[in-house]
């Protein structure tokens, strides 16, 4: 169970982080002034991926541990 929670820790960060920072840089480098939705939701994303990913992890430390105890 931890190393399937670590997985999905590992996947939900990495997906959600990847493409808000693709989607940053894109409307960043394009110059337009209409893209602050898309920076907005490229900083949405990258804050989705610290905090789920990161409970993710919490959660399969959290199960080890109980898994050791019983």
């Amino acid at each position: 169970m931890k190393t399937l929670l670590q997985t999905a820790a590992v996947l939900s960060f990495l997906f959600p982080f990847v493409a808000g920072v693709w989607l940053i840089i894109l409307a960043l480098s394009t110059g337009n002034e209409d893209m602050s939705l898309a920076i907005a939701l490229g900083c949405f994303l990258v804050g989705n991926a610290f905090f789920v990913g990161g409970m993710l992890f919490v959660a399969a430390e959290k199960c080890s541990r109980n898994d050791l105890s019983k």
